[in-house]
C-alpha cells in the first residue's frame, strides 16, 4: 500500500480561518500592535486607530516621566545650592569662651572670618539622617528672617559631630541676666518692651506666621546700644494650619501660656501671653514665679488659672496691658501690632504710677 497522503486544509475552511486568527491575536497580546503590520494583513481601520492612540499614550507617559525626573533633579540642585548658601565649615570657626547653655545646646563666643559671632553647638550630635534634613529645613526657614529686632542668622555647620548654628554676637548677654544684675531706668525698659513687640510683630506677620513658642527673657539678647534681639528658634514653627499641637514642643513653664501647659492646641497668641510675663519682669525687676518648681507653675497657671502678682505701684496702663496678654481666652489677647500701639502711647516713665 502506498503511504497515505496528508491533505492540507483548504484556505476556505472555516476551521482553518478561525485557527489562523486566534494565533495572530494571541501574538498581538504579547507586543504592542503594529499599524503597518495591520495594514499589510488587511486589519480594519479602527484597529489601526486604536494602535495609533496606544503609541501616542505611551509616548505621552514617557515624556511625563522624563519631565518629573527633570523637575526632581532641579529641586535637588536647588536644595543643594541653598545649603551651600549658609553652610559654614567647622574649621573656619574659632571657639572662645562659653557664654550660655540651654536644654538643646551650649552657646560660645567665637570668631568666624574675623567677626565676633555666637555659636550654638547642639548637645545631641547623634542624629538620624531624617532629623538632619529637618534641621536643614528649619535653618532654611530661619535664614530668611531679616529685622532689626531679630538676631541675625549667619550660617550653620550641618555635619555631625559639630552640628551648630552661627548668629550675630550680642555682648551684653540676655535680658534675664541684665535685669538681675543691672539697674535700668524706666525709659530704657520701656524701649526694650517695644523692641520685643516689634520683633514678634514681624514674626507673626510673616507668611506663614512664625510662632516662637519659647519667648522669654533668657531668649532676648541685648546689643551694645541696648537694642533687644529675639533669638533661639528651636521650638518655633510656621503656622501653616489654624493651630499648633503640643507635639511641636513646650517652652519654659514660667513664661508658657496655660493652653500650652495643658497640651491643648495653640496659635500665635501663646507668644502674647509670654510677652505679658516679660512685661511683668521689666516692670517689677523680679524673677517670675520665684521659689516654685516647674510642676508647681504648671499646676498654678495651667489648671488653677493663677497669674503673677502685680505690685500696686505699677502704672495702670501697664497693668491693663499685662492682664490683657494673660487672658484665659487666647482670642481675647491683643496682637503685637496692638501692643506696639499701646506702648507708644504710654508716658515715658510708664512702669511707676505717677502721683
Amino acid at each position: 500500500m502506498g503511504s497515505p497522503s496528508l491533505r492540507q486544509p483548504s484556505s476556505s475552511s472555516p476551521d482553518s480561518a478561525s485557527s489562523s486568527v486566534s494565533i495572530k491575536r494571541s501574538n498581538s497580546a504579547d507586543e504592542p500592535p503594529n499599524p503597518e503590520k495591520g495594514e499589510q494583513e488587511g486589519r480594519p481601520v479602527d484597529f489601526i486607530s486604536k494602535t495609533t492612540r496606544f503609541k501616542e499614550r505611551t509616548r505621552e507617559e514617557l515624556i511625563a516621566k522624563a519631565r518629573e525626573k527633570e523637575v526632581d533633579q532641579q529641586k535637588a540642585i536647588k536644595m543643594a545650592s541653598h545649603v551651600d548658601d549658609y553652610e559654614i565649615k567647622w574649621e573656619d570657626v574659632h571657639i572662645g569662651e562659653r557664654v550660655g547653655q540651654g536644654s538643646f545646646g551650649r552657646v560660645y563666643h567665637a570668631d568666624w572670618q574675623g567677626s565676633d559671632v555666637a555659636v550654638k553647638v547642639f548637645l545631641d550630635q547623634d542624629i538620624r539622617s531624617e532629623a538632619l534634613e529637618e534641621f536643614k529645613r528649619e535653618v532654611a526657614m530661619i535664614r530668611r528672617l531679616r529685622h532689626p529686632n531679630i538676631v541675625l542668622f549667619m550660617g550653620a555647620v550641618t555635619q555631625p559631630p559639630n552640628l551648630s548654628l552661627v548668629t550675630e554676637f550680642c555682648p551684653r548677654g540676655s535680658l534675664f541676666r541684665i535685669l538681675q544684675k543691672t539697674k535700668l531706668d524706666e525709659r530704657r525698659r520701656l524701649r526694650m518692651a517695644l523692641d520685643v513687640s516689634k520683633g514678634m510683630n514681624y514674626l507673626h506677620r510673616c507668611c506663614p506666621p512664625i510662632v516662637h513658642r519659647d519667648l522669654k527673657s533668657p531668649n532676648l539678647l541685648v546689643k551694645e546700644n541696648w537694642t533687644i534681639k529675639v533669638c533661639d528658634f528651636g521650638l518655633s514653627r510656621p503656622k501653616n494650619n489654624t493651630f499648633l499641637t503640643s507635639k511641636t514642643g513646650v517652652g519654659t513653664p514660667e513664661w508658657t501660656a496655660p493652653e500650652v501647659l495643658r497640651n491643648e492646641p495653640s496659635d500665635e497668641k501663646c507668644d502674647v501671653y509670654s510677652f505679658g510675663v516679660i512685661l511683668w519682669e521689666l516692670a517689677t525687676l523680679q524673677q517670675p514665679w520665684a521659689g516654685m518648681n516647674s510642676m508647681q507653675v504648671i499646676g498654678a497657671v495651667g489648671y488653677l488659672n493663677q497669674r503673677l502678682p502685680i505690685p500696686d505701684h505699677i502704672e495702670p496702663g501697664i497693668i491693663a496691658l499685662m492682664q490683657a496678654c494673660w487672658s484665659s481666652d487666647p482670642k481675647a489677647r491683643p496682637s503685637f501690632g496692638e501692643i506696639m500701639h499701646k506702648l507708644k502711647t504710654l508716658p515715658r516713665y510708664a512702669f511707676t504710677k505717677q502721683s
